[in-house]
């Protein structure tokens, strides 16, 4: 079976903006798996909302508290446990779907695949760690990645069954020097990037960026959503500040898909840092 993963815990937008992006993935594509990880808000959404979602599950504690506090980022380390899916999309839930793009011709275009994630290719830079401190750490001479979590794509394979236990192995004991990310002792995209350099699995593609965001397209910032639908499969709206234009981009895009889905007062763009204080930095 097949479907979407998302995550949303910590905070009740992150669950707002996963219905947001639920209906624009059902508007385009209405036979689609969707499985929501939460912490109990779900039930306090009304019952349509709810129905945008196939599945649902509260995790186990083990699976998102670190030393008995609550760690919001620990889950996406835990995705492959996570997921009821033989291949699953997992998407971090600020984002919307794009018009015209199936989710589902994109699981025909991974079909076959044990793991893959977005990225900008092999480059000597790491943002979260010093990259001769992880080398040193990791040893031997496989690629260093620019990964980034927002969409990953693995199947139930043994292959990635131990990549993932890697990468919860290395959020489990993170290294002195390692940014702190979001209230976590570091950022999920570290561990994913440490699993890789121990392992040698990369992704299938290098450059392979199928989600826009206005920090890292630069070169895009001039299209329209329904131009950038031509290039992109989904329209991220990722970090901690949010531009007025990206912010009218997202708003416009998923009031159009709640009115397709009947959804009610869709949740409309906030910047984290104003509502979570642990994204004041980025």
């Amino acid at each position: 079976m097949t479907g979407v993963l998302l995550i949303a815990m910590g905070h009740m937008n992150y669950l707002k903006m996963a219905v947001n992006l639920a209906a624009s993935l059902r508007a385009s594509d209405k036979g689609v798996n969707i499985h929501l990880v939460h912490d109990g808000g779900l039930y306090g959404l009304p019952e349509n909302e709810q129905r945008l979602f196939s599945s649902e599950a509260v995790p186990a504690d083990s699976s998102w508290h670190t030393k008995g506090q609550p760690d919001y980022i620990k889950p996406k380390t835990r995705m492959y446990d996570l997921s009821p899916f033989e291949r699953t999309l997992f998407l971090d839930v600020d984002m919307v779907w794009m018009c015209d793009r199936p989710v589902s011709k994109l699981f025909q275009e991974l079909e076959g695949l044990d793991f893959t994630i977005m990225n900008e290719g092999p480059k000597d830079y790491c943002y979260w760690a010093d990259p001769l401190e992880l080398r040193q750490m990791v040893g031997g001479e496989n690629p260093m990645y620019i990964f980034y979590s927002e969409l990953v794509y693995f199947e139930k394979t043994a292959r990635a069954k131990d990549y993932f236990k890697r990468v919860q192995k290395a959020f489990d004991k993170p290294k002195p020097g390692t940014k702190t990310f979001s209230g976590s002792a570091m950022p999920d995209e570290l561990a994913f990037i440490i699993a890789s350099l121990q392992t040698g699995i990369v992704p299938h593609k290098d450059n392979w960026l199928p989600i826009y965001w206005h920090f890292r397209d630069r070169k895009h910032r001039h299209l329209q959503p329904y131009q950038l639908s031509k290039l992109f499969y989904g329209y991220s709206i990722g970090g901690n500040v949010t531009p007025e234009y990206a912010k009218a981009h997202y708003n416009n895009l998923t009031a159009h898909y709640a009115k397709v889905m009947g959804i009610n007062q869709p949740y409309q763009v906030r910047d984290k840092r104003s509502y979570i204080p642990e994204r004041s930095k980025y």
